[in-house]
């Protein structure tokens, strides 16, 4: 039976970090949130590509969901505005594709439910601030959503939009998940508590991540650490082995190999 393929995409990196406001930046509360969000997936049976998985402008994101054949498209942006009284959480899908209202339609309801935070609905992307739609929502081949988690401009003591973004990012990320469980039509998985095991070396790890880690090692993809001190933690550790199958799935593994 063929697994699920979801494209996660963390809005802006680099040098476009996007909305900013309360002490935090747009592109660092949706990475986190996203790697999160991708974790509770893996964990699930799911495949995972992510646009990003560091702070960085990635060159394509639509272009790379396309190509790998992904079944369902998720954006994720925090929203800002020139008012502090701008709040809540707001999903949108392509007008170009109203099919997409159903998937936006259940990330909605999951997203409201679990953090309480107005509900500012459902709406096309020719409603957003983008003028002419949001183009990664157009050019998906498969459904795809971008989420507005909250305001991070929000006034903090007025509405609880700046207190979710900076505390409660794992519930966010469940929240994401099971729009993504709900859509699929498979059980719900609650969100594991992932233990804060730090890895020092390939050996300490589990030995199905070991043979995954060992070429990333080869590869230099963890520069910086040396073999016997690599200080990878649970979290970090299933991130790469994601890095580890886009790379495989590229055949880079082989080219290493014959270089080696």
């Amino acid at each position: 039976m063929k697994a699920y393929r979801v494209f996660i995409d963390p809005g802006h990196g680099g040098r476009d970090s996007g909305a900013a406001g309360n002490g935090m930046r747009e592109s660092d509360v949706v990475l986190e949130v996203s790697k999160r969000f991708g974790i509770i997936l893996i964990c699930a049976g799911i495949e995972v590509m992510y646009s990003r998985i560091k702070d960085v402008s990635p060159a394509q994101r639509w272009q790379a969901a396309n190509a790998w054949g992904a079944d369902l498209y998720v954006s994720v942006h925090c929203n800002g505005f020139l008012l502090d009284t701008a709040n809540g959480y707001e999903t949108f899908f392509a007008a170009t594709k109203p099919a997409d209202r159903d998937v936006a339609n259940i990330f909605q309801s999951e997203f409201i439910n679990a953090t309480g935070l107005r509900d500012r609905g459902v709406k096309m992307d020719s409603q957003s601030q983008h003028s002419g739609g949001l183009s990664v929502l157009r050019r998906t081949s498969m459904p795809a959503v971008l989420v507005e988690l909250a305001f991070i401009t929000a006034n903090p003591n007025a509405h609880q939009d700046v207190p979710t973004l900076r505390d409660r990012r794992p519930l966010m990320a469940e929240a994401l998940a099971n729009g993504v469980f709900k859509f699929f039509g498979i059980q719900p998985q609650k969100a594991k508590e992932v233990v804060e095991m730090v890895y020092r070396t390939i050996q300490e790890m589990p030995s199905w991540a070991q043979e995954g880690m060992q070429q990333l090692v080869d590869m230099r993809v963890l520069s910086g650490r040396t073999p016997d001190n690599l200080d990878i933690d649970e979290n970090m550790m299933r991130i790469l082995l994601v890095v580890h199958r886009m790379f495989d799935r590229a055949g880079l593994l082989d080219a290493v190999a014959e270089n080696m």
